[in-house]
């Protein structure tokens, strides 16, 4: 197994662990063997993932790529590119009400999209950018409370944006 990098995730019986060389583990959690194995790139998976509904979503750090996993298979369903972002947080995954779908928020430091700045994303469940936002370098992960979304900045700022931003 690679260097191990990230904080392990438990969800249904499964460690998730995020390692060097772009590499992303799925444990059974009772038996201590490899489920699968995804390996993206060069890059490193520095954070932890998160899990949510059948899906594994993540990001490397300094390849600046999203990306989303099926969580039984480990099959690649979509993956979207910052430049040379980095990452490094955990993602934070918000459901939709109503519906199974959800917003991704991954905050990233000297990350690009489309060659312009971010900071911050919001990813679709489907891997379409539906905004992103720039400060300075975001070094950790946001929060929802009440519909509004938080995170700290080395600008010196706290941001909070209205979900629907």
């Amino acid at each position: 197994m690679d260097h191990c990098l990230s904080d392990p995730v438990l969800d249904n019986g499964h460690v998730f662990m995020g390692a060097d060389r772009g590499s992303l583990f799925c444990l059974d959690a009772a038996k201590g063997e490899i489920v699968w194995h995804y390996r993206q790139a060069k890059h490193l998976i520095a954070g932890a993932v998160t899990v949510y509904g059948g899906r594994v979503y993540g990001f490397t750090d300094g390849g600046g790529q999203v990306f989303c996993l099926d969580a039984k298979s480990g099959k690649e369903l979509w993956s979207v590119y910052f430049g040379n972002g980095w990452g490094g947080c955990q993602p934070l995954v918000c459901p939709q009400q109503g519906s199974q779908a959800c917003v991704i928020y991954v905050t990233m430091r000297d990350g690009q999209h489309e060659k312009k700045p971010v900071s911050l994303a919001a990813i679709s469940w489907t891997g379409r950018v539906l905004w992103t936002f720039h400060t300075g370098n975001v070094w950790g992960s946001p929060i929802m409370v009440n519909e509004t979304l938080y995170f700290g900045s080395d600008d010196g700022y706290l941001y909070a944006l209205e979900r629907a931003s």
